[in-house]
């Protein structure tokens, strides 16, 4: 959306300089629960926000919270950029639900937006959202895992996700924070053809690729994981000093597997680049493909794509 104002320009006259209003929609999915999760990813917006005003660029980011699953508010389809977040418990206890189908009827109505207009609608989904969208386009068989999978866990590309911009920067085996009893299986390939969908990686156990999937790429304007590319170092470690969570991990894995996390989490070669690179990448390719919408000067690829600020994470549990 197009607002207008004056600057002073070379000759020191004033000129009417177009301003761009980015609107981001954020869907909290954490039905009410305990969670920081959310406040990271406005967290990143904000980061990126600040790249785009160091580079005087004219945009301002308009951001809206909405929280879906326990006040049933869904976006309509007028914003710019959708991050869907991760949540607890399964996505098969909603079938029918109000925020279920409002969720979904905006999915629809931003892929015909897509396939008709030029100016695209960006949609970026994590964990919970990564299974209940697997579920709206019954991609794939979503089951409730034998035991919780948490840590700093490897993910592996698939020759799709080696060439797609959604990993671009990562290797082929890089690191991820993640946390969840559910897991999305058994895809369908002859539905993800249909849909011209593609898997771009896999769980892994860091020698072969397990069964679940950890991303698809719905559209060209839609990316999904299981994982939380919104996590860091320093929340995780906050979060599993408090007494009752390491008490709580313990019990999932034992003592040895929670000190082998904590060594994880502290490797700046697993989880760090994974946080710079994929939350903060989607927002760059979605920002540059509106700036030339708009015929507007686009942001210029920086190799920091997120600063070094601690985030606080509380509860990533799927």
């Amino acid at each position: 959306m197009y607002s207008y104002q004056r600057s002073l320009n070379e000759e020191n006259t004033l000129d009417w300089l177009p301003q761009i209003a980015v609107r981001i929609a954020v869907l909290d999915m954490n039905n009410g629960a305990r969670n920081i999760g959310v406040r990271n990813i406005k967290r990143i917006i904000e980061q990126f926000s600040h790249k785009v005003r160091a580079a005087h660029l004219q945009v301002d980011f308009e951001v809206s919270h909405f929280h879906v699953r326990d006040r049933n508010e869904v976006p309509d389809a007028s914003y710019d950029i959708y991050i869907s977040s991760g949540g607890p418990g399964s996505p098969l206890d909603d079938d029918g639900a109000e925020f279920e189908l409002k969720f979904f009827g905006l999915l629809d109505a931003l892929i015909d937006h897509n396939a008709t207009k030029e100016n695209k609608k960006f949609v970026f989904g994590i964990c919970h959202s990564f299974q209940m969208m697997a579920k709206k386009f019954a991609v794939a068989e979503i089951t409730k895992r034998e035991n919780r999978y948490v840590g700093v866990v490897p993910i592996i590309k698939t020759p799709e996700g080696q060439k797609d911009v959604l990993f671009e920067g990562l290797q082929e085996k890089f690191y991820a924070f993640d946390n969840r009893d559910w897991q999305v299986i058994n895809p369908d390939y002859q539905k993800m053809s249909q849909l011209g969908a593609s898997i771009l990686s896999y769980e892994s156990n860091g020698h072969e690729i397990g069964n679940a999937v950890t991303a698809i790429r719905y559209t060209p304007e839609i990316e999904t994981v299981q994982f939380h590319p919104e996590a860091e170092k320093h929340g995780i470690l906050m979060r599993f000093s408090d007494p009752s969570e390491k008490q709580h991990i313990v019990e999932l894995l034992g003592e040895a597997k929670f000190d082998e996390l904590i060594q994880s989490v502290n490797n700046p070669n697993k989880l760090t680049k994974t946080y710079k690179t994929v939350l903060p990448g989607f927002l760059w390719r979605s920002y540059n493909q509106l700036m030339r919408y708009y015929e507007m000067p686009q942001l210029e690829k920086f190799d920091d794509t997120a600063s070094q600020m601690p985030l606080s994470f509380s509860d990533f549990h799927n």
